[in-house]
């Protein structure tokens, strides 16, 4: 069974979207979509996949949003307040999220969002060692782990379990 993060996971329509839109993904790269292991985390449901250190077959961010500056300022502050949905971890930064994707271990990262609106993308994260942006559209990226690399140093030292 593959387990997948499903970060930011809400159940809005447009999650469900999301969702069907990774999960096409997986069945044009012959991944059976019917041996995933789905674990939520949202703020909402005091789940912060910044703080944690589980490892996952997938990982999907599912509209995060970011601040450019990488810093939370008085106007994020009152956003926030009358948009819950836009809230980001106490320890949200571009190094934090690069570390915490790359700890994940995960064979590809889905990302959904768009660099112009101000969510995490591959235009804000940037290159993640051991991984390839192997797919960006308008809508969604996906980075995929290079085969045979430790993803958590760079190196081609460490095989993955795949060999």
């Amino acid at each position: 069974m593959s387990t997948v993060a499903m970060v930011g996971f809400t159940g809005s329509e447009l999650d469900l979207g999301i969702t069907y839109a990774f999960t096409q993904w997986l069945d044009s790269i012959g991944v059976q979509i019917l041996s995933l292991k789905p674990d939520v985390l949202d703020l909402s449901i005091k789940r912060d996949f910044l703080l944690e250190d589980k490892t996952y077959d997938y990982v999907v961010l599912i509209m995060i949003f970011r601040y450019s500056s990488g810093e939370l300022d008085e106007f994020d502050k009152e956003v926030q307040q009358f948009m819950p949905e836009l809230q980001v971890s106490k320890n949200h930064s571009i190094a934090n999220w690069r570390d915490r994707l790359i700890s994940t271990k995960a064979k590809a990262i889905y990302i959904a969002g768009f660099d112009q609106l101000a969510e995490v993308s591959p235009g804000w994260l940037g290159d993640l060692p051991g991984y390839t942006l192997t797919r960006i559209t308008d809508g969604d990226s996906v980075y995929t782990q290079h085969k045979g690399e430790d993803v958590r140093s760079g190196n081609m030292a460490f095989k993955s379990e795949e060999g």
